[in-house]
C-alpha cells in the first residue's frame, strides 16, 4: 500500500459548499438487457469475474476523463464493498456484516480493459490472506497520504488511550493497530483524494426476484432509483450496480460530491468501456 494513491479531481469538477445544497450525489443510468449480456459474455471469454471487469473499467474511465486535466495516479486504490462474514461465530447474528477489499490497480502498464480485469484477478489473489485486516488500517498504510503536522486529533485520541488502558481489565483488548491507523488517518488532509468504492449487488443478473414481501415481520422496501442519493459521503465515489425488479431494469448508480455533468460523462464512458 506504499506507494497506492488516492484520486484526485480536479477542483472544476467537485460540487461547491452552495452547489452541495442543491444537487443530488448520485446519478442514475439505466443498463438494458443486451448489455447485461455483453458483460457475461466478456467475463466467460477472458475468464474474469464482473468485479473484474468493473474495476478495470472504472479505473480507464477516470483515465480518459481527467487525463487532460491532472496528473493520473500510476497505482489506484480501490475497495470493493462485500456483504460477507469472515467468522463463523457470527453465523448466528442477525445483522448486515460489511467488509471491505482493498486492491491497487497500475493504470500504466495497459490501457485495454481485458488486459487490466486480469491485473485485477492477480491482485485479488494475491492479496486475499491479507483482506480480513480492518479497512482503518488498509487506508492508513497508503504511503501517498498527506497527513497534517498542526492537527490536535492525535493528541486526543492518545489521551483517550492512556485513559482506558487503565481501565484495561474491564474493557475489551485494545487493538494497536487500529488505534495507530485512527492516529493516522486523524492527521489526513480531507482534499488529497477520493476513496474508491465498487458495490455490486447479488440480484444484478437475476431473471426473477425471491418472493419475500416481509421479513422480521416489517414490509422489504424498494431500492430508490432516481429520486434519492445511494450514497451522501464527502470524498468518496461510489460505484455500485444493481436491478430494481418493481422497474424490471438494472442500473449503474455513481455517488459523489461531483458536479451532476461530470458524473453524467464518466458514466457515460464507463458504459462505453462495459459495451
Amino acid at each position: 500500500m506504499k506507494d497506492v494513491e488516492l484520486f484526485i479531481f480536479p477542483e472544476k469538477y467537485l460540487l461547491s459548499k452552495v452547489e452541495k445544497s442543491r444537487y443530488q450525489y448520485s446519478s442514475f443510468f439505466e443498463i438494458d438487457k443486451k448489455t447485461l449480456c455483453g458483460w457475461r459474455n466478456f467475463c466467460s471469454k477472458h475468464a474474469v469475474t464482473f468485479h473484474d471487469l468493473l474495476c478495470a473499467s472504472i479505473g480507464i474511465a477516470l483515465r480518459l476523463c481527467c487525463q487532460n486535466d491532472v496528473c493520473i495516479p500510476q497505482n489506484l486504490l480501490i475497495n470493493s464493498v462485500k456483504s460477507t462474514r469472515e467468522e463463523s461465530c457470527y453465523d448466528e447474528v442477525v445483522g448486515c456484516f460489511l467488509h471491505t477489499q482493498s486492491i491497487k490497480i497500475n493504470l500504466a502498464k495497459t490501457d485495454k480493459v481485458e488486459h487490466l480485469a486480469k491485473q485485477v484477478q492477480r491482485a485479488v489473489l494475491e492479496t486475499s490472506a491479507y483482506q480480513s485486516s480492518s479497512i482503518l488500517v488498509k487506508l492508513a498504510a497508503i504511503g501517498s497520504l498527506n497527513c497534517s503536522k498542526k492537527s490536535i486529533k492525535p493528541f486526543f485520541i492518545s489521551l483517550i488511550e492512556m485513559m482506558l488502558s487503565s481501565h484495561r481489565k474491564r474493557l475489551y483488548h485494545l487493538s494497536s493497530p487500529v488505534l495507530s491507523a485512527c492516529k493516522r488517518l486523524a492527521k489526513l488532509n480531507p482534499k488529497r483524494g477520493f476513496v474508491i468504492n465498487i458495490n455490486i449487488w447479488n440480484n444484478l443478473f437475476l431473471e426473477n426476484q425471491k418472493n419475500i414481501s416481509r421479513f422480521f415481520g416489517t414490509t422489504c422496501q424498494t431500492i430508490p432509483s432516481g429520486n434519492n442519493d445511494l450514497l451522501n459521503v464527502q470524498d468518496v465515489l461510489d460505484v455500485c450496480v444493481f436491478k430494481d425488479f418493481e422497474k424490471n431494469t438494472s442500473f449503474l448508480v455513481l455517488s459523489a460530491n461531483l458536479k451532476p455533468a461530470f458524473r453524467e460523462q464518466l458514466g457515460r464512458v464507463l458504459l462505453n468501456l462495459l459495451d
